[in-house]
């Protein structure tokens, strides 16, 4: 079980106060929600990256090492990330602009894609921790906001997904 995701304390000083909030969120729907092959009564996930990588450390201890994964930046999550947010921002720009239901939906369905694209790569990279395609979607979500200050982006920022009803005032 996936109880407290880490990050170095001098980057989460390092950011405005609005970024933090967006961590704190990503972090609790990470622990709230999960499910990893690892079979822990606990699992610790340390976050931490530079300008080539990112590195995920799951330990069932201080020091304890389950897996160790290092992402590459450029040529994968980069790419992937910039694509996430570039469909976002696209959407972003359609609210309020009298756009259609149908062009509004599209977006939010290559939205959706994207997301589910990237966690099917993140799948492929954490084979060793083993997380479920909701969960590989949740920590991508995560990634997401530590890489890149999105607090500027209002489709990140609402509820989307079967059942979601979204009230648009006029």
């Amino acid at each position: 079980m996936l109880t407290d995701v880490l990050i170095e304390t001098a980057r989460w000083a390092g950011v405005p106060e609005a970024r933090r909030q967006e961590w704190r969120l990503a972090i609790r729907e990470l622990i709230e929600e999960h499910l990893f092959r690892v079979e822990a009564p606990s699992l610790i996930l340390r976050v931490s990256w530079g300008d080539e990588a990112v590195t995920l450390r799951f330990e069932t201890g201080p020091g304890e090492l389950v897996a160790a994964v290092d992402l590459p930046r450029a040529g994968g999550l980069d790419p992937w990330i910039e694509g996430y947010l570039d469909t976002c921002r696209r959407l972003s720009s359609l609210e309020g602009s009298g756009a259609s239901v149908l062009e509004i939906g599209k977006l939010d369905q290559a939205k959706r894609d994207a997301h589910d694209q990237a966690a099917r790569e993140l799948l492929a990279a954490l084979t060793a921790v083993g997380p479920t395609h909701d969960t590989a979607r949740r920590l991508f979500t995560l990634l997401v906001v530590l890489l890149a200050d999105t607090t500027a982006i209002a489709s990140l920022h609402r509820p989307h997904g079967p059942g979601v009803v979204v009230r648009l005032s006029s």
